[in-house]
């Protein structure tokens, strides 16, 4: 691997363009991450296809050459979750929770979703114009969700949603105490279910599976860990993304308003466009292997962008116009949740949870509008590794 001269995450303002001509002229290319080390970038949607389904490519953050995509990334790391576990231990621990995350199991937590939505509809509606769409409603609707599922004592709710404010807000340096304060938190947690196994997902799964031949304590208390930091970080970003994307254009929202089915194919042209994981997918090649005409060694790094794949012209037609109002045809070969045996965990959940908090929304507050203009707003670029905004003011 020779001469990287592009910084990798892109700076958002120049992203698209330079995605674009990568994806024309070297769709497997070197980068320079932040700490100078170089890797591979994938950004053709066929290549990232191949890439996120070949065994040759491995999700393990103990090896040292696994790409550090920020500060925030210590490697090697043995506490990175099901995203960063060993190829062979990360196929044992998904296949025990995966039941819990299928289509038909998720559909059991909807009327908990809908309660949410609802609730936090009446604090925004409570509060008055103007107020931040983020933090009365795009943050809070799936944190609080996964705090039920994770059995967080309503007592300790509003501790959470303040470290994990932090966290969302705040560039890496300033935001790793409330991190850890997260952390220390869920391992708290999974100790007090230890004792006192309860009906939620972490009692099941002590239940169930805490036993040698099943999740070691640490898998499951950084599984749990994930749930609640990704399960939250990356769902509250599309929601007020989209929301942004409605407002902009008034006419989308109120077609949202008039016909709420349209809010399925919302939701996945949301998903394709806005990818909110800014740092795409790293892997660490095990072995040698071509990838897009290019040979990748054994211990090279290599990130496949999600974002850029979502965005291939050879894919998807008008790759970055956004078509709500005439759903278009191929917007279900988006790859927002990556794909293969790493595809996300708790995709019906965030897809179930956009498209209530979506719909009811609109539903319910009809004449919601920006408060501030769009050119306004402030954008975690390359100071967080999910997309989104910090603060949206919104009026109606």
């Amino acid at each position: 691997m020779t001469g990287p001269t592009i910084q990798y995450p892109l700076v958002d303002g120049q992203s698209s363009q330079v995605l674009r001509e990568l994806r024309e002229r070297a769709p497997v290319a070197t980068v320079r991450l932040w700490n100078g080390r170089p890797a591979w970038l994938v950004t053709r949607h066929a290549d990232a296809l191949r890439a996120l389904t070949d065994p040759r490519l491995s999700t393990d953050a103990t090896n040292p050459n696994f790409p550090s995509m920020n500060p925030s990334q210590v490697v090697p790391n043995d506490r990175g979750g099901l995203a960063r576990m060993r190829d062979d231990r990360h196929r044992v621990v998904r296949n025990l929770v995966a039941s819990k995350f299928t289509f038909r199991a998720v559909q059991q937590w909807r009327p908990i979703s809908e309660q949410i939505v609802a609730e936090q509809l009446a604090v925004l509606l409570q509060h008055g114009p103007p107020a931040d769409l983020v933090t009365a409603f795009g943050l809070p609707v799936p944190l609080r969700m996964v705090c039920r599922l994770l059995g967080v004592p309503e007592r300790d709710v509003d501790y959470v949603q303040r470290q994990a404010q932090m966290f969302i807000t705040r560039a890496y340096e300033s935001s790793q105490p409330a991190l850890r304060e997260l952390r220390a938190f869920v391992d708290r947690l999974v100790q007090h279910s230890e004792q006192a196994p309860g009906d939620d997902l972490v009692g099941q799964l002590i239940t169930e599976h805490l036993r040698p031949d099943g999740f070691t304590r640490q898998e499951l208390a950084d599984l749990s860990m994930v749930i609640l930091v990704a399960g939250h970080t990356t769902t509250a970003s599309t929601i007020t993304l989209s929301v942004l994307s409605l407002l902009e254009e008034p006419d989308r929202y109120r077609a949202l308003h008039e016909d709420p089915s349209l809010v399925e194919p919302m939701v996945e042209e949301f998903l394709r466009l806005q990818t909110v994981v800014t740092d795409g997918a790293p892997r660490v090649a095990k072995e040698d292997l071509v990838l897009g005409g290019v040979t990748i060694r054994a211990g090279d790094a290599v990130v496949i962008s999600l974002t850029s794949a979502n965005q291939d012209e050879q894919v998807f037609t008008d790759p970055e116009v956004l078509q709500l109002q005439c759903p278009r045809a191929d917007v279900h070969r988006h790859i927002a949740f990556g794909w293969g045996a790493h595809r996300c965990l708790g995709q019906h959940l965030a897809r179930m949870e956009l498209q209530i908090a979506l719909a009811t929304l609109a539903r319910t507050i009809p004449t919601l509008r920006l408060a501030v203009p769009a050119e306004q707003l402030r954008y975690a670029q390359r100071e967080k590794h999910v997309n989104g905004v910090y603060k949206l003011l919104v009026s109606w």
